[in-house]
C-alpha cells in the first residue's frame, strides 16, 4: 500500500515540475511577430499618403520592423494620373497608372515590367478584378478589398494577408493596415498590387 502511495507521489510531483516548466517557457517564448526566423514578412502600409494625403515624399510602406520600405515620388512633371513609388535606398520602383479610356482600371508596373491591370467592379467599388499577361501566373483576390481584410493568391497559393489584425490580434491605428508577405514571393509585386487595390477601392470610409 505504501509502495503504491510512494509511486502516485512520486508521479504528481513528476507531473507538478513539467507543468511548471512548461508554463515557465511559455512566459519566456518571444511574441508572436515577423522576425527574421518568420515565414512572414509584415509591412504597414499608410493608406492615406497613398491617396495623396501629406506631403509627398512621405514613406508609404514600411516594413516592421525593419527592411524595404517605399515612399511616394513627387508629382512635379507627372500625370495626375501616375503614381509612383521608390524603394528607400534601393532601385526597385512601383508605377501604378489610371486608364486613359478605363477610368476605373489601373496598370500596375513593376521594376519598369507590365504586371497587371487592377479594375474596380461595382457602384462602390466593392470589388477588383486582376487581368494578367496570357503568360503570366495569376494572382487573385479572396475577401472584402473595400474593408481591407483579403488575401492575395498565386496561383492556388496562399502569398499574401492584408488585415487591421496583425497575427498577434494587436489592432493597428485606423491610418494603417498590415500586409503580410509570404517568405519567397516577389514582395515588391505583391505590394503593387496591394497599393494599386487601395487606389481602385478609395480612400478607407469612416465607421
Amino acid at each position: 500500500m505504501e509502495e503504491n502511495h510512494y509511486i502516485v507521489a512520486s508521479a504528481l510531483v513528476v507531473g507538478v515540475i513539467f507543468l511548471v516548466a512548461v508554463l515557465s517557457r511559455k512566459e519566456r517564448s518571444p511574441p508572436t511577430t515577423a522576425t527574421k526566423n518568420s515565414r512572414w514578412s509584415r509591412f504597414r502600409l499608410y493608406h492615406e499618403r497613398i491617396h495623396g494625403v501629406g506631403p509627398e515624399g512621405r514613406t508609404a510602406v514600411k516594413e516592421a520592423p525593419h527592411g524595404l520600405n517605399l515612399f511616394v515620388l513627387p508629382r512635379h512633371g507627372l500625370s495626375e494620373s501616375s503614381l509612383n513609388l521608390q524603394v528607400e535606398k534601393g532601385a526597385g520602383k512601383i508605377e501604378i497608372t489610371r486608364g486613359w479610356f478605363f477610368r476605373r482600371r489601373f496598370r500596375v508596373q513593376v521594376r519598369n515590367k507590365y504586371l497587371l491591370d487592377v479594375e474596380a467592379l461595382g457602384r462602390r467599388a466593392n470589388e477588383v478584378l486582376l487581368r494578367h499577361p496570357v503568360a503570366a501566373e495569376p494572382y487573385s483576390i479572396q475577401g472584402s478589398v473595400r474593408d481591407r481584410e483579403f488575401e492575395v493568391r498565386r496561383g492556388d497559393r496562399l502569398a499574401a494577408v492584408i488585415s487591421w489584425q496583425d497575427e498577434a490580434g494587436k489592432l493597428s491605428p485606423r491610418g494603417e493596415y498590415f500586409v503580410e508577405i509570404l517568405r519567397g514571393e516577389d514582395a515588391l509585386a505583391l505590394l503593387g498590387i496591394v497599393v494599386a487595390v487601395e487606389i481602385a477601392v478609395g480612400p478607407v470610409e469612416d465607421s
